[in-house]
């Protein structure tokens, strides 16, 4: 396996996380081309411990300069995510993935905050609005005076519309995979 690569994958990049309950670092997650597991086998020192290395690179330094760095240190890249979301991603979530594809380090990518969307939500409630009479009549007439009295309730029924603000902090987030090649 060459450790050139698709630096593409490291790269932050912009693509909406529509996720569920899967992190974004699950998701997004690529591996390497040729990153098969009979290559990872071959390629690997040992076997994986599952705990992982867990180190933070920063999200100012080109990814390319990063993947060479831990090659220098005998590493070999075997996959990566990277991913925009609104939700705070945990460091565990990558190290779980980490975990899943038999990863001996999991490099960090500090997140870069892009932005915030902001807009409102309308919330539309339903209404009733309760009206009470009451009323009286007198008729005279030959045979003297009538009263009459009466009550009378009327229930109006609708909707109110209200817009909830909302914002929402977005970043860039990304991770390297590794293993440590013999």
């Amino acid at each position: 396996m060459k450790i050139k690569l698709a630096i593409a994958g490291l790269a932050a990049c912009t693509v909406l996380s529509l996720t569920g309950c899967a992190s974004g670092y699950q998701q997004f997650y690529r591996p390497v081309p040729g990153a098969t597991a009979e290559e990872i086998s071959a390629q690997r020192a040992a076997p994986p411990t599952g705990a992982p290395l867990v180190e933070r690179a920063s999200s100012r330094v080109p990814p390319e300069s990063i993947v060479d760095a831990y090659a220098r240190r005998g590493y070999v890249l075997i996959g990566s995510s990277s991913f925009n979301s609104g939700n705070a991603e945990r460091d565990e979530a990558a190290i779980e993935q980490a975990r899943k594809v038999g990863a001996d380090l999991v490099v960090l990518i500090d997140p870069k905050y892009t932005g915030t969307v902001t807009g409102s939500v309308p919330i539309t409630t339903p209404t009733t609005t309760t009206s009470y009479t009451t009323g009286s009549a007198t008729a005279y007439g030959r045979g003297g005076a009538v009263t009459a009295i009466g009550n009378s309730t009327t229930t109006t029924y609708g909707t109110q519309t209200n817009y909830v603000p909302f914002a929402v902090h977005r970043s860039d987030y990304s991770a390297g995979f590794f293993i440590k090649r013999r």
